[in-house]
């Protein structure tokens, strides 16, 4: 074998290794995912909820792939979404009275799991990342609260927006704070 053939093997099992490690991560996080599936089957999203699921998985596939700031925002994004994905579902599990459509629980709860993962995310940054790190953790942060949030509705997403929003206001005014 020469140089270039030595080099080319050590590159292609270099990105095996991340790809493994990017479906390691993925199946983590896919139990998560599937505990909501019940209730946007119920609520007639079931197929819209696999597609979600499947983003979840490709994402985080992907984000680990490429490593780096890319990696360590998918991980704080894993860990910040958690609570846009299961305050909802808990949520609507613990209040099994009221209907996924009118409980103004749910769309509550979408607002705190957003308001946590703001946080989360802010608390992640705190080493000041690049563009990469933000790609990441956003977009793994907001597809888990989509999962989390779809069987509630378009209240949700709008509950899990308005959390995101209200969460990084503190940050934004700690930081202007900071800057004066």
């Amino acid at each position: 074998m020469n140089d270039a053939m030595v080099l080319t093997a050590a590159r292609h099992a270099y990105e095996r290794g991340r790809v493994k490690k990017g479906v390691r991560r993925a199946l983590l996080v896919l139990p998560f995912t599937f505990l909501p599936l019940h209730a946007c089957v119920a609520a007639g999203r079931g197929a819209l909820m696999l597609f979600v699921i499947a983003a979840v998985a490709a994402l985080m596939v992907l984000f680990h792939w490429r490593g780096q700031d890319f990696a360590r925002g998918a991980n704080v994004g894993l860990i910040a979404g958690l609570s846009p994905l299961l305050f909802p579902f808990v949520t609507s599990w613990i209040t099994p009275i009221c209907s996924t459509l009118v409980c103004g629980l749910l769309p509550a709860a979408s607002i705190a799991g957003g308001f946590v993962a703001a946080l989360c995310l802010a608390w992640g940054s705190l080493e000041r990342p690049g563009a990469g790190f933000w790609i990441g953790a956003v977009g793994v942060t907001v597809t888990l609260g989509i999962a989390g949030c779809l069987h509630v509705g378009l209240g949700g997403l709008a509950g899990m927006a308005l959390g995101l929003a209200a969460g990084t206001l503190p940050v934004l005014a700690a930081h202007a704070f900071k800057v004066r």
